[in-house]
């Protein structure tokens, strides 16, 4: 018993999410953060990291709506669903996220260029369902991919030639992501036992509000939590900030438009990112969206972040998703009469931070096969600190990280 492959890919370029939200954004934030908690949690803890919990929720509610009984629960619990919510109403608003992207990047572009100001914010989506020629899924199904994600159907042929149609999505998510993804789904991922690969491409890209001076850019000390210090290329610039402090600094950092962050939760001096990230919690992870703003002069360095394939099947496991994956146990009736399971999870990333802005992006390919105080004048970004790309509506993560070494 398995499940053809369905691939959700989501590339996010430091985008400029909505004033104006549908529904219970707060709800579905508050889901996307505990999952993204998760899962870092379940990263190396000495490394740098970096995923997207918004792509990997948006990924697994696609196969929720596709499941029944004992996996329905499971994948209830792990996305963090009401026990007696059905996961449509609140995350409703998520989804039509989108639209909202786009308006308000439009809006903030026209705005910059009739101040003549050179900063811009792009977004891109687009969703694809990639299906087996000739298998049969619910209608049901593909009506509520088709009317709640806005995928249209392609059949590839997986059964004949599975790496070939690896292929042909893999070029289609680099296509939709400006090639910030590539080889999304590896090899044998795809194999004739392939029936599905749903795929959601996202491309956000934004300016900072404030760009930090290339000029101000210099070689400084950054602490590593081994006790040595390496200088890396650090930017400085005396922003406008949210800042609050609630036993570790929060510092929001708004983007073009002001509607979207790069929130930076640095730990005290006598503290460190581990026991930061044990005390953080869904709710806390959202504080500094409200935070007052300040003008601070912020030091902070410049890095970029492209980890390898990131393979969730085993997190998602130990995180009690277990049925889904069992090719005996895994329901996924609501989807299809055929007897199907995950077979594999992938997520992939991309960060890359300057003086002008942030390059973000994700991939989350699901494989499904037959069978506050007073504000400091100056903060030093300069040892190891959790960040996240958040819109400040709603406080959902479109990504989040931990850097403990910028180099």
């Amino acid at each position: 018993m398995t499940i053809a492959g369905f691939v959700l890919a989501a590339l996010l370029f430091a985008a400029l999410p909505a004033h104006a939200v549908v529904g219970d954004a707060t709800a579905a934030a508050l889901w996307v953060n505990a999952l993204g908690l998760d899962i870092l949690g379940k990263t190396a803890p000495g490394g740098n990291a970096l995923l997207s919990p918004y792509s990997i929720e948006m990924a697994l509610a696609m196969a929720f709506d596709g499941a029944a009984g004992v996996t329905r629960e499971e994948i209830r619990h792990v996305l963090h669903y009401d026990q007696n919510d059905t996961g449509n109403e609140p995350y409703i608003s998520l989804q039509e996220l989108p639209a909202f992207f786009t308006s308000k990047a439009e809006r903030a572009t026209k705005e910059a260029k009739a101040r003549g100001d050179s900063a811009q914010v792009t977004f891109v989506v687009a969703n694809q369902l990639f299906a087996q020629q000739g298998f049969v899924f619910h209608q049901r199904y593909l009506d509520a991919l088709i009317h709640g994600y806005h995928a249209p159907l392609q059949s590839l042929d997986f059964v004949r030639k599975p790496d070939d149609s690896r292929r042909a999505i893999n070029l289609w998510v680099e296509d939709h992501t400006r090639k910030r993804i590539r080889d999304l789904i590896p090899p044998g991922g795809v194999t004739k036992d392939t029936r599905l690969a749903l795929v959601n491409a996202l491309y956000l890209k934004a300016s900072w509000a404030i760009p930090f001076p290339k000029e101000s850019t210099q070689s400084r000390p950054f602490h590593l939590s081994n006790g040595k210090t390496v200088n890396v290329p650090t930017m400085r610039a005396k922003v406008k900030v949210g800042y609050d402090q609630r036993g570790f600094h929060a510092i929001a950092i708004p983007y073009v438009g002001g509607e979207l962050l790069f929130v930076i939760l640095l730990p005290d001096e006598k503290s460190n990112v581990a026991a930061l990230e044990k005390t953080l919690t869904p709710e806390l992870l959202t504080f500094a969206k409200n935070a007052p703003v300040h003008q601070i002069t912020v030091e902070i360095p410049k890095f970029k972040l492209e980890p390898p394939v990131m393979p969730l099947a085993d997190t998602m496991k130990a995180l009690g998703m277990k049925t889904a994956f069992d090719p005996v146990a895994a329901n996924f009736d609501s989807m299809s009469t055929a007897d199907l399971c995950l077979s594999a999870i992938y997520h992939k990333t991309f960060l890359s931070l300057d003086e002008a802005g942030t390059e973000a992006a994700a991939a989350t390919a699901i494989m499904v096969s037959v069978t506050s105080m007073p504000p400091p004048r100056e903060i030093k970004i300069d040892r190891p600190f959790l960040f996240a790309i958040q819109d400040r509506e709603s406080g959902a993560c479109l990504f989040l990280g931990r850097m403990m070494d910028p180099r």
